[in-house]
């Protein structure tokens, strides 16, 4: 007669399955572990039956399931999720205009899409204005001279769940008092491609400009309402076009001519 599998002398694990969202067995190596003895299956049993009692705890282990599977997608594509958390703060999502919580909701729940965030730190708007018009400078880690050191993450956070990046946007002043943030977008297909272009003159990587949605200024208490953005045909709330980049607004400490007079 064949010994059945239990879950505690067989050393098995209980773990959230995604796609069939209930708990399951596993071995070590990750495979499922089948033909669990009467204990062991009482104990799936009442596992799964708190998911069908209580779908908020459904929903949960779906998104923390959903999240795993991302972060190891795109750390096997070579792009690590290690980015800068704003791990607490006080600010609510309702500082964010209508417009644009609508526009940022439909963003991070887009399919196989990496949505990103460049704090801008101490730059200034005609720093903010050249990154919208010709792209991200990718810089070097620790001095190094290697291309292997131009990595995204250099200058650009980015998350297993895209929801992260509403919550860095509102604080991104939390960052040397950050102006506000560079949005970036890059669909997976492309992120297996080069996703960089090399300035002949400096010889620095810079990130195509094709995947800059545009900048978001962070005003007082974390308030969001508009992307400013270069791209043509983008005339709708809430994108705002470069040119009023230099608007009168609460965010625009340090206001430079620059780029008004290199027009």
């Amino acid at each position: 007669m064949k010994t059945r599998l239990d879950i505690y002398k067989n050393n098995l694990t209980i773990r959230f399955n995604y796609k069939e969202k209930k708990y399951m067995a596993y071995f070590p190596n990750g495979e499922q572990a089948l033909d669990l003895n009467l204990k062991s299956e009482k104990i799936l049993a009442k596992k799964n039956k708190e998911l069908l009692l209580n779908p908020n705890l459904l929903e949960k282990k779906m998104q923390e399931a959903k999240t795993a599977l991302r972060y190891e997608k795109l750390k096997n594509m070579g792009f690590r999720c290690d980015s800068f958390e704003v791990l607490y703060s006080e600010r609510e999502f309702d500082v964010i205009g209508d417009d644009l919580a609508r526009y940022l909701d439909q963003l991070v729940h887009e399919d196989d899409v990496l949505i990103g965030i460049h704090r801008t730190g101490s730059a200034s708007l005609d720093d903010i204005a050249k990154i919208l018009k010709y792209g991200l400078v990718i810089t070097r880690l620790n001095g190094s001279t290697t291309n292997s050191s131009i990595q995204l993450g250099n200058n650009v956070g980015y998350y297993p769940n895209n929801e992260t990046i509403i919550k860095e946007l509102i604080n991104a002043d939390a960052y040397k008092s950050s102006l506000g943030s560079i949005l970036i977008r890059i669909p997976d297909c492309d992120l297996e491609k080069d996703i960089f272009m090399i300035d002949m003159e400096t010889g620095n990587f810079i990130l195509d400009p094709a995947y800059i949605v545009g900048f978001i200024p962070v005003e007082k208490d974390g308030h969001i309402s508009e992307i400013i953005t270069a791209k043509q045909g983008y005339d709708k709330a809430p994108f705002k076009s470069i040119d009023t980049l230099y608007d009168d607004r609460d965010y625009a400490r340090n206001l430079e001519q620059g780029y008004k007079e290199s027009k």
